[in-house]
């Protein structure tokens, strides 16, 4: 294995795994057993196993901190480019397996990034194999035809049904630390929280004053365009929203989308914009009627269009408002976290 240097060691220790890989124990044991048992197991069910492994490593604290062995990267965005050739069916399980099988022997934390800075160096030297068409998390491409780029509603609806298959195991709500772990003791918590002081005197006797009790889509987007015209003009980041398919770039579907934030940059488009620009989406509706189910296929899909022309991100903001009730999502490479419900009335911070 990979020495560690005295640095690379007080950084893991620093920023230990703890059981952030606990959730994948049971994938990769049928993946173990599987092959134990010399059976005849699909090649996208090994594939699968480790693209969550290797997304959920990304998104940990020491991945963003170590230094890869052979560029001038992060460990993160080495591990990004290991995503993406999977992802691209350039993979063999074969060089993954003795870091699964450390991760199920639940290793010491110095044991597992050894190994991973053994398969960055290993694989470095393995030329990728070209993919012209790029698969979905489950390594099925979907292709799109004249047909289909028409808005064929049976090409939608195939879609939508794929992709809800993609997340129905790996959907988490009511998750405890969500928010110390991706809005608090950050760079911009400071600047999040004045943000909030300087507009709390609209909020007046249990409710924001200028806000109908329950706004509609309409109601709720221009409340979100004053607030940036009256306290955030100064901000770097901008709301957006994308009425018009064309609008938006970058993917071959064609989307609607209620709201994005993205930078400002030097000369500022209402009209352009494109996926790899997007840092966060939100969905605005009345009410929800419809279901969570539904609502949250949309933000997948988002989700996975965005992570398609980013593919050194590891993970999205997402957000929904549905009348007074709002939930805010993470979606990273291995699934989609939220910590619940929540009235924007009765809890304005």
């Amino acid at each position: 294995m990979t020495s560690l240097s005295e640095d690379d060691r007080k950084t893991i220790k620093d920023h230990p795994l703890n059981d952030s890989l606990d959730r994948l124990q049971r994938s990769l044991l049928d993946v173990e057993h599987s092959l134990d048992r010399a059976n005849d197991i699909p090649e996208h069910i090994c594939q699968e196993a480790v693209s969550r492994l290797l997304a959920a490593l990304q998104n940990t604290e020491a991945a963003f901190v170590l230094r890869s062995r052979i560029s001038s990267c992060d460990v993160a965005s080495e591990i990004a480019h290991l995503f993406a050739r999977v992802r691209n069916g350039d993979f063999s399980y074969t060089h993954y397996r003795p870091l699964v099988k450390l991760i199920i022997q639940k290793a010491s934390d110095y044991d597992i990034w050894s190994a991973i800075l053994d398969l960055i160096t290993t694989l470095s030297r393995v030329t990728p194999t070209p993919a012209s068409v790029p698969p979905t998390f489950d390594n099925t491409p979907i292709t799109h035809s004249s047909t289909s780029q028409q808005g064929s509603e049976q090409t939608r609806q195939l879609i939508e049904a794929r992709v809800f298959e993609e997340i129905r195991s790996c959907t988490y709500q009511d998750v405890e630390g969500f928010f110390d772990k991706y809005f608090d003791r950050k760079d911009w918590t400071d600047c999040a929280r004045n943000t909030y002081k300087s507009i709390k005197d609209q909020y007046v006797n249990g409710r924001w004053s200028t806000l109908p009790d329950s706004p509609t889509q309409i109601q709720m987007q221009d409340w979100l365009f004053r607030l940036q015209e009256d306290f955030l003009s100064r901000q770097r980041r901008r709301y957006y929203t994308i009425n018009i398919p064309n609008e938006l770039t970058g993917s071959e579907a064609r989307r609607q989308v209620d709201l994005i934030i993205k930078q400002k940059s030097g000369e500022p488009s209402d009209s352009e914009h494109d996926w790899r620009d997007i840092e966060v989406v939100g969905k605005l509706k009345a009410s929800n009627s419809n279901g969570i189910k539904k609502t949250l296929v949309q933000l997948a899909c988002y989700a996975r269009d965005v992570f398609a022309c980013q593919p050194t991100r590891c993970y999205l903001h997402v957000f929904t408002i549905c009348g007074r009730v709002m939930e805010v999502w993470v979606f990273d490479r291995s699934g989609c976290y939220s910590p619940g419900l929540f009235d924007i009335h009765n809890e304005p911070e």
